[in-house]
């Protein structure tokens, strides 16, 4: 499908969806910049049809057009996003509070387009609900008998309630991570954001990410497997692939440093207001990059060429400190409401 052909079709499905003209541009704008860069391994009307489909609404700045429920969790993660891709409402949020010029603004929305074509829906058996059921009380440390058992009885009945559909994001995939006992949320998020720094260059636009350490890892991964492989076998929500192409280069479980990934420390709303505890997290999180830093060096391949995470210096720190702020989590960021199972908005 030549360009002329494609906007005319991109135009002709979103009227059809009542989607404004804003949100065609942007779609056409990440489309374009698609072709660009990926356009010799990725097939570009696949990647058009996913958004087409994937997306039923204009991109919203509305947060209430995003929330499932009015739980103190959802509405905090909400007002500290900057912006998110809901699975189950197939729309875009982005918040204008956080992202207050065009440009930050056309950064964030072509991330959360990445989410939105790497999306799909799945049949699950019921065997893959049973066990991420079982995966999802392991992840929540569910002890009690009783409690375990009406978590596994409440994730049957909301898949069931949705016709046993599981709402994917590239690599973030429920029925892998029960599958491989890892969390996949972080890793995904870290190669949407090595493709956002890729279109925020092409653009013009200074690139900035709340994924830093993720996205330094799908670089060091990228280095291993390959940017194109890593790139096809993301769209292909083939994370298995990944950790098979990985094994082969490294003969390294990528599991491993997925594992040391997700330790990564969480800044928690009190460390904005007292100094001490401000300290500390900034402790843990320089103890943290020499440990990531450390295990990627003793894993790669000789020879290798890898960009590694600097050490955290919390004197000079302010920037970090400003985006930590705002949660770490200023991009892509799926809004979690009550745990069923898998994430959603």
């Amino acid at each position: 499908m030549n360009i002329d052909k494609r906007n005319q079709y991109i135009n002709e499905v979103c009227r059809q969806k009542n989607i404004n003209a804003e949100t065609r541009n942007y779609i056409k704008r990440y489309i374009q910049l698609n072709e660009k860069l990926f356009g010799n391994f990725l097939d570009i009307d696949e990647v058009t049809n996913n958004i087409l489909t994937n997306l039923n609404h204009s991109i919203t700045r509305r947060k209430k057009d995003v929330l499932k429920n009015r739980s103190l969790r959802a509405i905090f993660i909400l007002l500290t996003s900057g912006g998110c891709y809901s699975r189950e409402k197939h729309l875009i949020f982005i918040n204008p509070k956080i992202y207050k010029n065009r440009e930050k603004r056309l950064c964030a929305t072509m991330h959360e387009l990445d989410h939105c074509a790497t999306a799909k829906d799945v049949v699950l058996t019921k065997q893959q609900i049973r066990e991420i059921a079982l995966y999802s009380i392991k992840m929540d440390e569910i002890k009690n008998p009783i409690r375990k058992k009406m978590r596994i009885n409440k994730i049957y009945r909301d898949f069931e309630k949705d016709h046993r559909v599981l709402n994917i994001t590239g690599i973030s995939d429920n029925r892998q991570e029960a599958k491989n006992g890892i969390e996949l949320r972080g890793l995904n998020e870290g190669i949407t954001a090595l493709k956002q720094e890729m279109y925020d260059k092409e653009m013009g636009i200074k690139h900035n990410t709340g994924y830093k350490y993720e996205k330094k890892v799908a670089k060091f991964i990228a280095d291993i497997i390959g940017q194109e492989e890593l790139l096809k076998l993301h769209f292909n929500n083939d994370y298995d692939g990944i950790r098979y192409k990985f094994m082969e280069k490294t003969g390294k479980d990528l599991n491993l440093l997925i594992e040391m990934l997700n330790s990564k420390p969480k800044f928690k709303i009190r460390y904005k207001f007292m100094k001490r505890e401000r300290k500390k997290y900034f402790d843990e999180i320089s103890e943290f990059s020499e440990k990531i830093e450390q295990h990627m060096d003793d894993i790669k391949p000789k020879g290798t060429k890898t960009d590694f995470i600097p050490k955290v210096d919390i004197d000079n720190n302010i920037e970090l400190d400003n985006n930590i702020e705002k949660s770490g989590q200023l991009q892509g960021e799926t809004v979690k409401g009550e745990r069923k199972g898998r994430e959603s908005i």
